[in-house]
């Protein structure tokens, strides 16, 4: 049976993503990390559509250099929009 909130991980692995999931797993919240080692590029976007798949809440603890924004947040936002599209 499914948990009634998954929760997604951008920038899982690094100091701050890693202290919220070690949280989070030991409330027993299902968590879906989002990092390069998960095959999550967050620079492109790469793997961000797959990783979203499920997840009902985001938390995003990246933080893109100045002047490059991380295509996770577009990707976030066109899977959003998808998604309430089929409402």
């Amino acid at each position: 049976m499914r948990s009634l909130t998954t929760i997604g991980v951008i920038a899982s692995t690094e100091t701050a993503g890693s202290r919220v999931v070690a949280r989070l797993r030991a409330r027993d919240v299902a968590v879906i990390e989002m990092s390069r080692p998960h095959g999550v590029d967050l620079f492109s976007g790469r793997g961000l559509f797959r990783a979203l798949a499920g997840v009902d809440v985001v938390i995003d603890v990246s933080n893109p250099p100045p002047g490059r924004p991380g295509g996770a947040g577009q990707a976030a936002t066109r899977r959003r929009t998808r998604d309430l599209s089929k409402i």
